[in-house]
């Protein structure tokens, strides 16, 4: 029961019924972004999506991957990449 004085509960306060609700939905893409043009000389390269690997390593070797991350000043997701780009290339993978 709504107290007196009120027309509405504070449920209908916050609900709106369909014909109250007269905001339009956002474009999906904006009208800047069809216009983008890219600077002569320069190449669009988009970017794909890369590939998961789950990993399951101790704690010692997490710590210590950690720590060459920050002394090298990478992330460790670049710095397990590099590493294991560099076994491939010694094994003559490619």
């Amino acid at each position: 029961m709504a107290p007196r004085g009120f027309k509405k509960t504070a449920a209908e306060l916050f609900i709106s019924s369909a014909d109250t609700q007269q905001q339009e939905p956002a474009p999906a893409d904006p009208a800047g972004a069809e216009s983008f043009a890219v600077p002569k000389g320069y190449k669009l390269v988009k970017a794909t999506k890369s590939e998961r690997l789950q990993l399951l390593i101790s704690k010692q070797l997490k710590a210590d991957l950690y720590a060459a991350a920050a002394a090298q000043k990478i992330s460790v997701n670049s710095l397990v990449n590099k590493i294991m780009e560099e076994y491939l290339e010694r094994q003559g993978i490619e």
